[in-house]
């Protein structure tokens, strides 16, 4: 039986505090960083307003159907559904060649300096490095800034405790069957997280076990920190000034992989989009069938990916992504309810250790599907 899909009904839980809190400081922050007009500030205050008191209204020519939820609350739809419309509303009031967040995610690309130069390594490739690199990637992920609870990641921190599952092995034993692979990362925030990415692709094509790499972005600012093509290009400023000699060399060879188009980037509505992979478009699908690994980062892909529903805990996580097109690996610090492939005494423990243990952004998960 399919289990039902996470709301933002229930007091207590992420959904019900993203809409009760964060909304309201995101647009705060939003207004207060940009130097919009009177008319898209009283826009913007209104929609906080009827997040918190109003209801949803029908409107046949928003592409994000509310009309199937007209007459309900913010405080009474599926979680996934309403937080990613808030972001969809938010870019028609301010315009859709604006991005509010851009400020907040140029901070992160300077901000995640020390990580890069504590993370990176022309060392040879070796199960080793690659486990360290896969597992900085991982860590990269836990800072986000639509994350109230998200902590900055340090290189040199060892999480292993942390680390709920973890198929590092099974990924490696995979990529060294082909040899040279074709690898897609689905990306996730600017800073850290992408850095993180950056350096495991650099990392692979310098060791020869990936000929090629494709970046999936998103098209249009969501979630605050995700993270653009033209995102890559302010980084790559970012990192071209760095002090650190290591990782102003670092950024040259990442323009020489585009240049070579052995690194493409890439975007799609999809990302952005109301739906979960259990509706990925048959285009898009097809593009992404033919890599030999997919590396689909953080909490919002994995909330996807399991169609962000409240899964028993012990329920495969290769079953619920049995039909994903290609082998992926989904590398994810908890930031929300869901979750699946660890066992009930697990999430029981954990819950006596940290009531919080699968929303504030501590604990990772490293799960593969062939």
């Amino acid at each position: 039986m399919t289990p039902p899909l996470i709301t933002t009904s229930i007091p207590g839980t992420i959904g019900h505090e993203v809409v009760a809190l964060r909304i309201p400081r995101i647009v705060a922050e939003m207004i207060a960083e940009n130097d919009f007009s009177t008319e898209v500030v009283v826009k913007l205050n209104a929609l906080v307003e009827e997040s918190q008191t109003g209801t949803i209204q029908a409107d046949e020519s928003d592409p994000w159907n509310p009309a199937q939820y007209a007459g309900k609350t913010w405080h009474d739809v599926p979680f996934y559904w309403v937080e990613s419309w808030f972001y969809h509303r938010v870019r028609t009031i301010v315009g859709a060649d604006v991005d509010p967040f851009a400020v907040k995610k140029r901070k992160e690309w300077h901000a995640a300096l020390p990580f890069i130069a504590q993370t990176l390594t022309t060392a040879p490739l070796t199960e080793e490095s690659f486990t360290s690199l896969l597992h900085a990637s991982l860590w990269g992920n836990r800072f986000d800034l639509s994350h109230a609870m998200s902590q900055p990641i340090h290189a040199e921190t060892d999480n292993t405790n942390l680390l709920l599952v973890d198929d590092t092995a099974a990924v490696w034993q995979h990529l060294q069957v082909k040899g040279s692979n074709r690898v897609a990362v689905l990306g996730d925030n600017c800073g850290a997280d992408l850095a993180g990415d950056l350096l495991l692709i650099d990392h692979l094509f310098q060791g020869d076990l990936a000929h090629s790499a494709m970046i999936w972005l998103k098209n249009e600012p969501f979630y605050i920190s995700d993270a653009m093509i033209k995102d890559i290009v302010v980084a790559l400023e970012v990192f071209d000034a760095a002090e650190d000699a290591a990782t102003r060399e670092f950024s040259a060879r990442i323009r020489t992989y585009l240049k070579q188009r052995r690194l493409i980037l890439r975007s799609h509505p999809f990302f952005t989009s109301q739906h979960c992979y259990d509706a990925l478009p048959e285009q898009l699908a097809k593009n992404l069938v033919g890599f030999d690994l997919t590396i689909v980062k953080g909490d919002l892909h994995y909330r996807r990916l399991l169609q962000d529903r409240d899964w028993p805990v012990d329920t495969a996580f290769q079953d619920i992504v049995k039909d994903y097109p290609a082998p992926l690996v989904a590398l994810r610090t908890l930031k929300s309810n869901v979750i699946a492939g660890i066992t009930q005494d697990m999430a029981t423990q954990l819950a006596t250790e940290d009531k919080d243990w699968l929303i504030n952004g501590k604990r990772g998960t490293i799960q593969f599907r062939a």
